[in-house]
């Protein structure tokens, strides 16, 4: 979607976000890491603009339709083995 993220939940999703580099976390609940995450989108053009380009490209990586078709295919060839 192109719009970097501030990703506030701890887990496989905050993975993502750091490996795809898509956007900025900051710790569950905290409010003024929430507004310091988006000063810094705000007053980082290149960061803004790095996120914003990667995700798109990261997207791809996780898109259901994608994903089950590498899965099918795994599938054929243990059925195939």
């Amino acid at each position: 979607m192109a719009i970097p993220v501030l990703h506030g939940v701890e887990g496989e999703s905050a993975g993502i976000v750091t490996r795809e580099d898509v956007g900025l976390l900051f710790e569950p609940e905290n409010y003024e890491a929430l507004i310091n995450g988006l000063r810094r989108l705000a007053d980082d053009p290149n960061l803004h603009a790095r996120y914003k380009a990667n995700g798109p490209l990261g997207a791809k990586r996780y898109d259901r339709s994608s994903l089950a078709g590498q899965m099918l295919q795994i599938l054929k060839v243990q059925a195939g083995a």
